[in-house]
């Protein structure tokens, strides 16, 4: 499935699905930012929209079967490379391979590039419409 077919079940699935589908994160205008992502894209591709619509967004990552919803917020400040609390990732990590890394933890900071990203990785899944 490519990114825009993942797209258009991702809205589908907002709009008109059995569930209801919760965007966690509100920018501070009241929009409700949303990025969809598929496992095999990179970490940086999608950094780069989030970064286009503000900085932090909700993040769609669309599966097969299901999708799952967490918020990335891109911090505007370099990361101190000697933090021992922040993981440093290599930007072309695939989405599949950040959910994997990242599935259980409420909070996760880590960099990518020496800038400073954290996730609220406290996953909604969903399944399509």
């Amino acid at each position: 499935m490519n990114r825009h077919e993942a797209t258009r079940r991702v809205v589908a699935a907002i709009a008109f699905g059995p569930q209801e589908v919760g965007l966690p994160y509100v920018a501070p205008d009241g929009s409700q930012p949303l990025v969809v992502a598929t496992p095999a894209e990179y970490l940086s591709d999608v950094l780069v929209r989030v970064d286009a619509v503000g900085g932090s967004a909700n993040v769609a990552l669309a599966e097969v079967k299901r999708f799952s919803i967490f918020t990335i917020t891109k911090a505007m400040t370099a990361v101190d490379a000697s933090e021992e609390s922040t993981d440093h990732l290599n930007s072309d990590m695939s989405m599949g391979m950040f959910k994997i890394k990242y599935t259980g933890r409420r909070k996760s900071h880590f960099a990518v590039k020496g800038v400073d990203v954290e996730v609220n990785s406290e996953a909604s899944s969903f399944a399509y419409a």
